[in-house]
């Protein structure tokens, strides 16, 4: 008898450990627009009511993009644990294959949007940490650019949580362009956005009643042995 009820604790025990992981497993996606974004030319300057975000090289000049984003904080028990940047390329790309890399942004948010960022503001808009890169050509004009970023990336956005976050933009040869006639005086109209996604983050009690769970079911299956 007491076998029997031992039995049947244990299974409960599993049973308990496997629906507590299965609640903590669960993820969703959000997606939110830029409230900001635009282009740095290399000497410095930027027109805080231009809202296009074209990169690369125009009439002899180089620019570097940005998108800026308001970060939700996920709920209690969730993190970020994807990003994927949405980019419509209305047309008017270079005709040559090139790379576009997105990077970290370092500055002060409020002065790079002001359009006082400067040169400083240009150059960290184009280098630093690579939060991802894509292949573009004219074969992309009318389409959206999705580009998925890397751990890095996400790792910042989870730091931004609750605040800003700006993603840097530049053309890798600096001789061509991406996303011309891209001006349209509404920097949250969806044409540049965000889409995270969010898992559960097991609690300590979970990761113990699976623990539990997996020691009880292998001694209940030593004892069927025996």
């Amino acid at each position: 008898m007491k076998t029997k009820q031992n039995n049947r604790l244990i299974l409960a025990l599993i049973s308990a450990s496997l629906s507590m992981t299965a609640f903590t497993s669960h993820a969703g996606t959000t997606t939110t627009n830029t409230f900001e974004r635009g282009w740095y030319v290399d000497t410095g300057t930027h027109d805080p009511t231009n809202d296009s975000y074209f990169a690369g090289t125009d009439f002899g000049s180089s620019l570097h993009d940005f998108f800026a984003f308001n970060i939700v904080s996920p709920v209690p028990g969730q993190t970020y644990s994807a990003a994927t940047l949405n980019l419509y390329n209305p047309g008017s790309t270079a005709a040559i294959s090139d790379v576009f890399e997105l990077w970290d942004y370092t500055g002060g948010i409020a002065s790079l949007i002001a359009g006082s960022g400067g040169i400083a503001a240009y150059n960290d808009l184009g280098t630093g940490i690579s939060f991802g890169t894509t292949m573009f050509s004219t074969a992309d004009d009318a389409t959206t650019l999705s580009i998925v970023l890397n751990s890095e990336a996400v790792s910042a956005i989870n730091a931004a949580s609750g605040g800003q976050f700006v993603i840097g933009g530049s053309v890798l040869s600096g001789a061509n362009f991406l996303f011309g006639n891209s001006k349209t005086n509404n920097p949250a109209d969806g044409r540049t956005s965000l889409t995270l996604t969010t898992s559960a983050v097991p609690e300590p009690s979970s990761l113990v009643m699976l623990m539990c769970g997996v020691t009880g079911f292998s001694v209940l299956r030593r004892r069927k042995l025996n």
